[in-house]
């Protein structure tokens, strides 16, 4: 590796037409092993690919807090490649390859093989590189639409002829906006971009050709919005309702608010490695900081980074940020990286001697990418399968419990006909979907008439003509018996439980929960909106009601 980041030895042999072949076969090579890996570690659904799977069951123009677009992919994937895991999940390193490509394309053509190379080692070697490949999540989708705007943008604001590119820019921002919405910074991010540009060299006319050529491209993506926006036209707007909530900080404690800071710091030092994330923050906050004395293509990678890992940043400080929030922004950031490694670009404040942590970040990268691959054989040996402190303990047991819960099935009056609904969090009840015999459609009910995921927006079981219809009842907490309110809906509940699930996770730790079956559904329950039904009725060694 060290012959990738120096000007000596091994390099001097490598001519550009020889890297641009070898970075293309390892990144074909690297998305066959990963497609290979699913088939060798067959680990449940997890429970956002669970969820997801469930929205492709339903296609639809848009969803709860979704673009459709990962729903479609679900139920593409599940028709090309089957009903596994592994075959759910194989459009992951499919998309995956295609955004490292996408990667390598636009650094040899802002820069040369070389570059791109060194952009794919360092952004491959990552634990959150492996996750993207290996589950198939809403991130997949997107990341291959930004890497491909990225290059598209490039290209239209690097032609002479700008507006030859505004239809092939402006389908895949469409397509990114269907992913996620967090596409729809892009067009801003690339209007900053071109302004800086004008005030160095561009003619006037260019950088209008250029401004006019990406305005098309936008209102060709934002065309795309016309289905989401109608489907939440007829939905009260729900997807913007749960987007405002991200940004709901409340009043959390400084203490508690600082802890949420550093988390998110500390998990983006995990995902892409401690070396590794220092050098793109580094790079990233200079880059920013000289932003007005950067060439054209240093400002150009800085301007599609570090304001949005910036911003992701500052919100960080206020209120809970997920993990991958800016994924999308890494993508200019290692690029960027490469090239200062490689000195085919320079920022003002960075010397030299930025090229002698790249061989050690490539080292550090390449040992947690490979913990992150050998943790299922990792959690074996050291017994902690099923643990709280086994990362891998939400996918597991899921199919077993769906395996026995199914012979439960095969004993009750009219099991085809015998309707689910299942409590607590969505990825209970979508995993229940998923993994039961002839996956039935799952409902789940919330007492308090909170909708907070896309059960709650589909029709329930009343709007969906079950009255008189049977149903068992999941309920993962099996220390209580079901809402009141839920159990006085059915003619009849049996306080007995139907089937009590014990789940074996590994080396001692297990899952339990309760299946009930209640007979002839009377009518839905109205949502409370507070809690004042407390049931004084336990069943043995259980607490109060929910």
């Amino acid at each position: 590796m060290k012959a990738l980041l120096t000007d000596h030895t091994m390099l001097k042999t490598f001519s550009p037409t020889s890297t641009w072949p070898i970075t293309v076969g390892f990144v074909l090579l690297l998305g066959m092993l990963r497609m290979a890996y699913l088939f060798v570690f067959p680990l449940d659904l997890s429970g956002d690919e669970a969820y997801y799977w469930d929205w492709g069951r339903r296609p639809a123009w848009c969803y709860y807090s979704k673009p459709p677009m990962i729903a479609w992919l679900m139920h593409l994937s599940e028709r090309l490649f089957g009903d596994t895991g592994a075959g759910i999940r194989l459009l992951a390193p499919i998309l995956g390859t295609c955004s490292l490509l996408m990667t390598a394309l636009l650094a040899r053509c802002m820069f040369d093989a070389r570059v791109a190379l060194l952009a794919v080692i360092l952004c491959a070697l990552t634990p959150a590189n492996t996750a993207l490949n290996l589950f198939l999540t809403i991130d997949a989708p997107l990341l291959a639409c930004w890497t491909a705007a990225l290059y598209l943008f490039w290209r239209l604001a690097d032609s002479p002829h700008p507006l030859r590119w505004s239809i092939p820019l402006g389908l895949v921002l469409g397509l990114g906006i269907l992913s996620k919405q967090m596409m729809l910074v892009f067009p801003i991010m690339g209007i900053l971009f071109l302004l800086h540009a004008s005030r160095a060299s561009s003619p006037s006319s260019t950088t209008s050709k250029r401004l006019l050529a990406l305005g098309i491209a936008t209102c060709i993506g934002l065309l795309f919005l016309i289905p989401p926006l109608l489907w939440n036209a007829q939905h009260e707007w729900i997807t913007f309702q749960h987007t405002s909530h991200h940004f709901d900080a409340g009043r959390p404690s400084v203490a508690k608010q600082a802890g949420r800071f550093f988390e998110f710091i500390g998990s983006q030092l995990g995902i892409f490695s401690p070396l590794t994330s220092g050098l793109l923050f580094l790079v990233s906050a200079c880059g920013l900081y000289q932003i007005f004395k950067l060439e054209r293509r240093a400002a150009f990678l800085v301007l599609f980074s570090s304001p949005g890992i910036l911003t992701v940043l500052l919100l960080a400080t206020r209120q809970k940020v997920q993990p991958n929030w800016p994924a999308v922004y890494y993508v200019g950031a290692f690029i960027l990286l490469a090239a200062l490694l490689r000195s085919a670009l320079a920022i003002p404040g960075l010397g030299r001697s930025l090229c002698r942590w790249g061989q050690p970040a490539i080292i550090v990268g390449t040992v947690f990418t490979s913990l992150t691959y050998l943790s299922p054989w990792i959690i074996q040996i050291t017994g902690l399968e099923g643990a709280k402190a086994d990362p891998l303990s939400r996918l597991r047991g899921w199919s077993e419990a769906g395996r026995v819960l199914g012979e439960s099935f095969e004993t009750l009056p009219h099991p085809a006909e015998t309707f689910v609904v299942v409590l607590g969090h969505r990825y209970n009840a979508s995993a229940m979907a998923h993994y039961l015999p002839r996956q039935p459609k799952v409902y789940r009910y919330h007492p308090d008439g909170k909708i907070d995921s896309q059960y709650e927006v589909w029709p329930n079981p009343e709007e969906d003509g079950l009255l008189g219809k049977d149903a068992v009842i999941i309920n993962i907490n099996p220390d209580k018996l079901p809402y009141r309110a839920l159990r006085e809906a059915f003619r009849n509940f049996d306080e007995n439980a139907l089937d009590k699930i014990t789940v074996h996770l590994g080396n001692g730790h297990t899952r339990t929960f309760n299946a009930y079956l209640a007979r002839d559904l009377q009518a839905w329950p109205e949502p409370k909106t507070h809690s004042s039904e407390k049931n004084t009725k336990k069943v043995p060694g259980a607490v109060l009601d929910q």
